[in-house]
């Protein structure tokens, strides 16, 4: 017996999940399977209409009873109930399905295994069964299946109405970032001050603090602070080793942005370790690393495509250094400058307002005041021009040298296979220790030995000492494995290099000196630009730390000169990226100012197009593009 079912002319309301089918379709199925009869006509049958949410069958009253053998369901209701078949079928095959208005009357009584919507509009014949039941019995985790279909296919949907063509709703993710990674750094440098409490009884330990303590601590807790970072980077999460901006640098180039969530927990403790146990090591770059970690988890989170993910990569780093410098203008062009290497206007939108908010974050929590407090200072004369061209070429120079200092330190430990990797940043910590025993100022990140600059504590040789050993320190801790940033020492090194130029110049320039704090800025705007190769952002963060246009001058003229002199040592190369070119990472591939002189005219010559005429048969065009040669 052939079953005639017209399908519904309308599209249907809902799309089922691939283990159910549409009820008719169902049945066009089982009818495809029974032996071929002669077609029924069933004239007096009601007129097709548009089913609402159910659908009934009304079989004719003159059609005969079918063979039992063509009925294929058992007519014992506890048979039914002990071996419940996958598909419960009227024996009528011949009936048309009508579509009826909806009804909701609760099935018959005589029906108690009816499940389905497709019900019996007239009573059948009592050797049939009362119901049909086209549905399998669906399990929890069909269910949960669908509901997740269904709230990705709402949020899709929401995203579509509300985002105003992408570019809002980026906005809008940008600013959660930029909350987020407000919060982020207010808590990392909370955790900071709970490891300092613990270690030194003291929050931000003062160098005179430091001479007071044992020799003992003073040696040992940066080795026992590398020890805990060495079991946790080797056993855990890798990507925690090191300054941590390079590992963002990297994920942007290669990895689409994509930075595990877990690096935001492990950096905030390895580094908080560190820093707070005595390491040479700054706050910014974990802060950085954590601030891309949450925005590039965020973007995941929301199926934004990779070219967005990186976007939100940035506005993470961004809220981190704006939120630890207090500039936002500054953390914003860091994130374009070191992090995304190229500028647009797409992209910089989302940056600033993540600076923005994480920016107020930081200051409704910890108040306003700045990371540095330097005294007033300006620019005397012209003839301060001198000392400070030659403090942009010290700074330079003092920029290589950090530079290559950092990569030989990473280069001896890595070359020693012997030393167990876990073993590493202890060895690095006790070095660092035992020379704090005769400098304990290089402990730390450096923000008070950069205050300590401003005010003219030190004497002109005890500068140039510090700053070499603030060097080497700083070498020894990240190179070996140590966890923290390189930001903060560098602050510290130009200032200190800074005030020695400037109180070497003092004499000689007599009534227009501008003062030593003037120097001391302008050095670390100097070795800031030429070991980041990032000169807007240094000039930048040295007015937004001084609220002093005065001095904007010479910090323009010697980030210049710091900037073009390290570029010309290193090839472009600044400290964040002269490990992963060496070690073969395609750093900015495809964006480079002088892309075009690596590029020939062949590469991009179109030869003829091929012309395909309109008689030409259909095989003519496969079998050319069959012959020619694979590009």
């Amino acid at each position: 017996v052939h079953v005639d079912l017209p399908l519904p002319q309308q599209p249907r309301r809902r799309k089922l999940p691939p283990d159910r089918k549409h009820p008719v379709r169902q049945l066009r199925e089982v009818n495809m399977r029974l032996p071929r009869q002669p077609r029924l006509s069933l004239d007096k049958s009601p007129p097709l209409r548009i089913p609402h949410q159910h659908q009934k069958i009304h079989p004719p009253a003159d059609l005969p009873q079918l063979p039992q053998q063509l009925q294929r369901v058992p007519a014992d209701p506890a048979q039914l109930a002990e071996h419940p078949p996958r598909i419960y079928r009227h024996p009528l095959p011949s009936a048309r399905i009508h579509c009826a208005q909806s009804s909701r009357r609760p099935p018959a009584e005589s029906s108690p295994f009816c499940r389905s919507r497709l019900k019996i509009a007239s009573p059948p014949p009592p050797s049939y069964p009362a119901c049909m039941s086209i549905h399998p019995p669906i399990s929890p985790a069909t269910r949960l299946r669908v509901l997740r279909l269904g709230l990705r296919r709402a949020w899709g949907s929401w995203k579509e109405r509300t985002r105003g063509g992408e570019y809002a709703f980026l906005l809008v993710t940008a600013a959660a970032i930029g909350l987020l990674g407000g919060l982020g750094a207010v808590a990392f440098e909370a955790a900071i001050h709970l490891v300092q409490l613990g270690c030194w009884n003291a929050v931000e330990p003062a160098v005179e603090f430091l001479r007071d303590a044992s020799p003992w601590k003073i040696a040992l807790l940066p080795a026992f602070g590398g020890l805990l970072v060495g079991l946790i980077t080797t056993y855990f999460v890798s990507e925690a080793r090191g300054h941590g901006v390079p590992e963002v640098i990297k994920a942007v180039a290669l990895h689409g942005g994509f930075i595990r969530g877990r690096v935001a927990i492990a950096k905030t403790l390895t580094s908080a370790v560190t820093i707070g146990t005595g390491g040479s090591a700054g706050r910014e770059g974990p802060i950085i690393q954590i601030g891309a970690a949450i925005g590039s988890r965020v973007g995941r989170f929301l199926g934004l495509p990779a070219r967005r993910l990186r976007t939100l990569v940035g506005c993470g780093a961004a809220a981190g250094i704006a939120a630890t410098f207090n500039a936002p203008i500054a953390g914003a062009l860091f994130a374009v400058e070191v992090i995304l290497g190229e500028f647009g206007a797409v992209q910089f939108g989302p940056i600033v307002i993540s600076s923005v908010l994480a920016t107020v974050v930081a200051r409704g929590l910890r108040g306003n005041q700045p990371v540095f407090a330097p005294p007033a200072c300006t620019f005397a004369s012209a003839w301060e021009l001198i000392p400070y061209i030659l403090l942009g070429l010290l700074c330079g120079l003092a920029s290589w040298a950090y530079i290559h200092l950092n990569q030989s330190a990473g280069h001896f430990f890595q070359r020693r296979p012997r030393i167990p990797v876990w073993i590493r940043p202890a060895l690095g910590g006790l070095l660092v220790g035992l020379l704090a025993l005769a400098l304990p100022h290089i402990l730390g990140d450096g923000h008070w030995l950069a205050n300590d600059a401003f005010a003219g504590r030190f004497s002109v040789h005890l500068l140039l000492l510090l700053a070499l050993a603030k060097m080497v320190a700083t070498s020894l801790t990240l190179g070996s494995g140590g966890s923290g940033g390189v930001f903060s020492p560098a602050l510290a090194i130009g200032a200190l290099l800074g005030a020695w130029l400037g109180a070497l110049a003092a004499p000689w320039l007599g009534p227009h000196f501008g003062g030593l704090a003037a120097y001391s800025l302008v050095g670390m705007a100097g070795l800031v630009a030429g070991s980041m190769l990032a000169p807007l952002t240094a000039i930048l963060m040295a007015f937004e730390i001084t609220s002093n246009y005065d001095i904007i001058l010479p910090v323009m003229l010697a980030s210049i000169l710091s900037t073009v002199l390290v570029a010309r040592l290193t090839g472009h190369l600044s400290i964040y990226t002269l490990h992963l070119a060496r070690s073969g990472v395609p750093v900015f591939s495809g964006r480079s100012p002088d892309l075009l002189l690596s590029r020939h005219v062949r590469e991009f010559l179109r030869p003829a197009p091929e012309t395909i005429l309109p008689a030409s048969p259909a095989r003519a065009p496969l079998d050319r593009l069959l012959a020619s040669e694979p590009a």
